[in-house]
């Protein structure tokens, strides 16, 4: 029995949660040694294969605007239920009250885009669901921006003040969002077309060829940006940053960062879980979610805390650590995902 589970395990960390690895691994390796322009490549994910991969994910899914509907309440209640929950933990462990914000944000938000998006694909290509997979995981990160950059700059610069205008702008250039619109589009023009959408669909087959190529490097340039970023990371400093630092930014010692990485991919997927029986997700989705909920904090939230000096090195160790080990959270939760051990 117990050699059957960790060959289980074994099968889908190796085939699933490896290739994660391997690009991170070969995205660390080339930022230490050539040291890639980190501003450019994030600006390639964000401005290119993300729009990519949900454009194309969009144009050729079944999923109805009822499965949408569903991942983004699921989406927003999750970050509601994870700030509270932390808030409670964090109450009860007496944390210092200045560090709260910084511990409730790390819990509350995951990296949905660079680590979920190729994991969702590498989570259900066998059972040839990955498109679908993906486009769910794509609302997921829509939400997360959002809300990241509304509720999440709010507890990141309370009491600092800071430039809301300039993040709110940030929603506004989303380009995921834009893809989504263009994306409809092309779903309601096909069905305005009907029967001429085929000979439509041929004459802009060389646009549509670019999207597929684009689509296809998603995974490799999403993987090896979360290797070249956690290079960039410095536990006792976040590269990048000023030589100087306040006294705030530099109380690692002080920073419940191992409370943030359990709250993160232990935590996480418990309130995830308790929250799809709550709402009654469909199956599917239900599993996407679940898959979901294990992923490692989220990059944006540490470079937030970092612009307002709100606990940054607290943040990059989360980052840093729950990075490391999602994959083996993820492991697991597959497991339990495709055992029906959670959903029969």
């Amino acid at each position: 029995m117990i050699q059957s589970l960790l060959l289980q395990l074994g099968d889908i960390f190796y085939f699933i949660l490896l290739p994660v690895l391997l690009l991170a691994g070969i995205g660390y390796t080339i930022q230490k040694r050539l040291g890639l322009d980190m501003p450019t490549l994030t600006r390639l994910n964000f401005h290119l294969v993300m729009p990519g991969i949900v454009y194309f994910s969009l144009v050729t899914s079944n999923l109805d605007s009822s499965a949408v509907s569903q991942v983004v309440m699921f989406s927003v209640l999750y970050v509601i239920c994870m700030a509270l929950l932390s808030r409670g933990v964090q109450v009860a462990l007496g944390i210092k009250k200045e560090q709260r914000d910084s511990v409730m944000l790390a819990s509350m938000f995951h990296n949905a885009g660079n680590f979920g998006l190729p994991v969702q694909e590498l989570a259900f290509r066998q059972s040839g669901l990955h498109s679908d997979a993906v486009l769910l995981q794509s609302f997921v990160v829509i939400v997360h921006n959002v809300t990241g950059f509304t509720v999440g700059v709010f507890f990141a610069a309370r009491g600092k003040g800071g430039d809301w205008r300039g993040h709110l702008s940030r929603i506004v250039k989303f380009p995921p969002l834009y893809a989504v619109a263009a994306g409809i589009l092309t779903v309601q023009v096909r069905r305005w077309l009907g029967e001429n959408a085929a000979d439509v669909a041929r004459c802009l087959s060389p646009f549509w060829e670019t999207v597929v190529h684009t689509r296809g490097a998603f995974t490799a340039v999403a993987l090896v940006t979360i290797g070249a970023q956690l290079a960039c990371i410095k536990v006792g400093g976040i590269s990048g940053d000023p030589a100087t630092h306040s006294q705030r930014s530099v109380e690692t010692a002080q920073g419940p960062s191992s409370l943030c990485v359990i709250m993160r991919l232990a935590v996480g997927p418990m309130v995830g879980l308790a929250l799809i029986y709550a709402l009654g997700l469909d199956p599917f989705i239900a599993k996407v979610m679940l898959i979901n909920t294990a992923g490692p904090a989220s990059l944006s939230i540490m470079l937030l805390c970092l612009q307002f000096d709100n606990f940054p090195e607290m943040q990059s160790r989360v980052v840093l650590w729950s990075t490391l080990l999602a994959p083996f959270s993820v492991t697991v939760v597959i497991y339990l995902v495709n055992a029906g051990i959670v959903f029969g």
